[in-house]
C-alpha cells in the first residue's frame, strides 16, 4: 500500500472545539474530564449564512451535517493549501451511523428541505457541494468502525489516483432517548457511569458524542508540494469476523487475522509498533479478546515495551466517529513524538512485563528514524479496522518564503463580528507562539478563501503585528491598517445603477475598472465615492489599472452576463435587482522595480506593501511572500468561528 500524508486535521467535542483543545486534553492531565455531554449547546450556534444556507434549510438540517461541513473546512484551513489549489478530483468520506435527529421528527414536520436534511449520504454530500468537489462523495455505516472504513475508502481511491485529495472522518450525535434506553437495555452501557477500558472492573462504555476530519493527500505529492505532514498512514486494512457467538460478538480469530494481513503488506514489522491506540470501550468481553490477540501477535518476538493506549475513558465512545478520534490521537503523538500519559485501574493482566497500559508522559525513541503507531477501531456489527502510521521527520518549509524586514498580513471574514473574531484569535495565537509563530500564522492568512469583510496590517515583527491587530480590535486608527469591504461574495447583489453614475462618460478602461472590479464597493464606502470624483484619483486608478488588466479575470454569474458587459460597454438601463458580478481571480502583483515605484506613487503610500495592503481592502486578491520559516514549529492556525453560543 502506497504511504498516505495526513496534511490537515479537525475534531469537536463538548468541551473541545479545535485540535489544539484536544491536544491539550491529551497531555494536560489538568485539562482531562470525561465527556458526559453537561454541554448541551456544544453543536449549537452554525453559522449557516456561511455556508449559504438559508435559516429554513438550516432548521431542518440534521446537526451531524452541520458539525461535519464545519469540521472539513477547520480541516482544509489547517492544511494550508489555498482555497485556489484545491483540485475538483477530491473525495469526501464520512462515518456515521446515527439517525437520531430524523427519529426525533413528527410527519407534521415536513418542508421542502426535510429530504435532505435528515438523509445520512447529505453529511458527505454537503461537502462537495459547497467545495464544488467532483470526486466520490459517501457515507459508510459499520458502527463504531464507520469512520475508520471511510478512512480505508479514502486511501484506497488515492493510491488508485481516483482522486488527488480526500477529505474523510466521521461524525455522530446522539439526539434519541428510545436510542439511549436500547443501549442500556443491551446491557453495552456502564451502571456504574464509568468507562474502564482494559479494566478487571470494566461494567461497559459511556455514550459519547463528537467527531473529528483529516485531509489526505499521496506523500510524494504532499512533499512536492511543500505541504506539513502530520503523520503518515503506512497501511489500513480490514475484514469481518465471519460467523461468532453472535453478531455483536468479537472473534479473536479475525482480529489475528487482520493483523497477519496488515503486516504482509505493509512493510512493517509487528516489532516496529511502539504504541497502538485500542479500540477498547469499557465491554469486559471485548476487551479481554482484543487484549489477547494484541499479546499474542505483538509480544511473540519482542523486545521492547507496547504502549496501548485508551481514549474512551476520557471522551465517552464516539461510536461512528470513534474512530476519526482515535486515528487523530495517535498522529498527534507521532507528530510529537510522544505518548501521553494514562492510568488503568486494576488493569488486566497486570504482571505481563512486555505491554504497559499505565504509564507517565514519555518521549518516542524512534530509533530507526520513524516511530510507528497503530489504531485499532472495531465494530459493533462484526467490522475490524487495522491502520499503521509512521511519523514524518521531514520538516514544511515555504518554497516561497523569504527573510524581509516588512510583511502584509491579510485576513477576511463574511461578516464584521466574524472578521473581529478572527482578529481576537489570531492575537491569542501570535501571543502564545511568540517569534516562531510568525511564519506559521502568516502561511495561515495566505492559505485562507478570501470573503468580502477584509482587513490588511503592514508589520515588521511579530510584535508591531499584534500591536496593529490590537489597534483594530480597539477602533484606533493606524497607518498600518487597512479595511474594507469587497462585495464580489455570489450571494451579494450591486446595485449596477448607482455604480455606473460614477463613470459615465469616463475612459472605457476606467468604467471597465470600476464597473467590474469594484461593484458594489463604490456604494458601500462615501471615501471611495469621494475619490471617483476626484479627477487626480480618477487618473491613479487608470493608470494603475492599465499595468494590471493582463492579469484581470472575470467570472460569468448568468447566462446574459455578455449582454451586460459587452466590448466595455454597459447599458445605464440595467435593472438593479438583476445581476450580481464575482470576480474569480484578481490577482495584484508588479514584478518589476520600475512598476513598483510607479504604483507607490500614484498610491502616494509608503512601499509596495501599503500598496498591496490597500488594495487587499479593497478586493484584490494580492500576492505576499512568507516569513522565512527555518523549522517546523507548533503553530496552532486560528480557526474560522462557524459556531456561536446560542442565545
Amino acid at each position: 500500500m502506497s504511504d498516505i500524508a495526513v496534511v490537515g486535521l479537525s475534531c469537536k467535542l463538548p468541551g473541545v472545539s479545535s485540535v489544539e483543545d484536544f491536544h491539550r486534553l491529551l497531555f494536560d492531565p489538568r485539562s482531562r474530564a470525561l465527556n458526559s455531554c453537561s454541554d448541551q449547546d456544544w453543536y449549537k450556534g452554525f453559522d449557516n449564512k456561511f455556508f449559504f444556507i438559508t435559516d429554513e434549510e438550516s432548521a431542518a438540517m440534521d446537526p451531524q451535517q452541520k458539525l461535519f461541513l464545519a469540521m472539513a473546512y477547520w480541516a482544509l484551513e489547517d492544511s494550508l493549501i489555498c482555497s485556489s489549489e484545491f483540485p475538483e478530483k477530491t473525495g469526501v468520506y464520512v462515518g456515521s451511523s446515527s439517525f437520531e435527529f430524523a427519529m426525533n421528527k413528527r410527519k407534521s414536520d415536513s418542508c421542502k428541505f426535510r429530504l435532505p436534511g435528515l438523509g445520512n449520504n447529505f453529511i458527505a454530500n454537503r461537502v462537495s457541494n459547497f467545495f464544488n468537489f467532483t470526486g466520490p462523495s459517501m457515507v459508510v455505516d459499520a458502527s463504531c468502525a464507520s469512520s475508520m472504513l471511510a478512512v480505508k475508502h479514502a486511501c484506497s481511491a488515492l493510491i488508485a489516483k481516483e482522486i488527488s485529495l480526500a477529505i474523510t472522518g466521521g461524525v455522530h450525535i446522539h439526539a434519541s432517548d428510545y436510542v439511549d434506553g436500547l443501549y442500556q437495555n443491551s446491557g453495552l452501557i456502564s451502571k456504574k457511569g464509568q468507562c474502564r477500558p482494559l479494566s478487571n472492573s470494566a461494567d461497559g462504555f459511556i455514550r459519547g458524542e463528537g467527531g473529528g476530519s483529516l485531509v489526505l493527500k499521496r506523500l510524494d505529492e504532499a512533499l512536492e508540494s511543500g505541504n506539513k505532514i502530520y503523520a503518515v498512514i503506512k497501511g489500513c486494512y480490514t475484514n469481518h469476523n465471519g460467523t461468532s457467538l453472535n453478531i455483536t460478538s468479537p472473534n479473536l480469530k479475525a482480529q489475528l487475522s487482520l493483523y497477519e494481513d496488515a503486516y504482509g503488506k505493509s512493510g512493517v514489522s509487528p516489532s516496529d509498533i511502539d504504541f497502538i491506540e485500542t479500540s477498547a470501550s469499557g465491554n469486559s468481553l471485548g476487551d479481554k479478546i482484543e487484549y489477547s490477540g494484541l499479546k499474542q501477535y505483538f509480544c511473540e518476538n519482542r523486545n521492547t515495551h507496547l504502549y496501548l493506549g485508551v481514549l474512551k475513558n476520557l471522551i465517552g465512545n464516539l461510536e461512528s466517529a470513534s474512530g476519526t478520534i482515535a486515528l487523530i490521537k495517535a498522529v498527534l503523538l507521532l507528530h510529537d513524538k510522544k505518548i501521553p500519559s494514562q492510568k488503568i485501574d486494576d488493569p488486566l493482566d497486570p504482571v505481563f512485563p512486555l505491554i504497559e497500559k499505565s504509564y507517565s508522559t514519555l518521549q518516542l525513541a524512534c530509533e530507526k528514524g520513524q516511530c510507528f503507531a497503530a489504531v485499532n477501531n472495531f465494530g459493533l456489527g462484526g467490522s475490524n479496522v487495522h491502520t499503521i502510521l509512521s511519523s514524518h521527520t521531514t520538516k514544511h518549509s515555504d518554497p516561497n518564503a523569504v527573510e524581509s524586514d516588512e510583511q502584509v498580513f491579510l485576513l477576511s471574514a463574511h461578516t464584521k463580528d466574524a472578521l473581529k473574531n478572527r482578529v481576537i484569535d489570531y492575537v491569542r495565537a501570535l501571543e502564545v507562539g511568540e517569534n516562531n509563530a510568525i511564519p506559521l500564522v502568516q502561511l495561515a492568512s495566505k492559505a485562507q478563501r478570501y470573503l468580502a469583510v477584509r482587513i490588511s496590517v503592514v508589520y515588521s515583527d511579530r510584535v508591531s503585528l499584534i500591536d496593529q491587530l490590537k489597534k483594530y480590535i480597539d477602533g484606533s486608527s493606524s497607518n498600518e491598517i487597512y479595511s474594507g469591504c469587497s462585495q464580489h461574495e455570489p450571494e451579494l447583489f450591486v446595485n449596477v445603477r448607482n455604480v455606473l453614475s460614477f463613470v459615465k462618460g469616463n475612459e472605457p478602461e476606467l468604467r471597465r475598472f470600476v464597473s467590474r472590479s469594484m461593484n458594489g464597493f463604490a456604494e458601500e464606502r462615501a471615501d471611495l465615492q469621494d475619490d471617483m470624483n476626484d479627477q487626480y484619483k480618477k487618473n491613479m486608478f487608470l493608470s494603475f489599472f492599465k499595468s494590471l488588466m493582463s492579469n484581470r479575470h472575470f467570472n460569468r454569474q448568468f447566462p446574459d452576463f455578455d449582454e451586460v458587459i459587452r466590448n466595455s460597454s454597459m447599458s445605464p438601463d440595467v435593472d438593479d435587482e438583476t445581476y450580481s458580478f464575482q470576480r474569480a481571480d484578481s490577482i495584484f502583483e508588479v514584478e518589476s522595480a520600475e512598476g513598483q515605484r510607479e504604483i507607490i506613487g500614484a498610491f502616494q503610500c509608503q512601499s509596495i506593501h501599503h500598496v498591496r495592503a490597500k488594495m487587499f481592502a479593497l478586493g484584490f486578491n494580492v500576492c505576499t511572500s512568507t516569513p522565512y520559516c527555518a523549522k517546523d514549529v507548533r503553530v496552532w492556525p486560528p480557526l474560522y468561528p462557524l459556531f456561536n453560543k446560542p442565545s
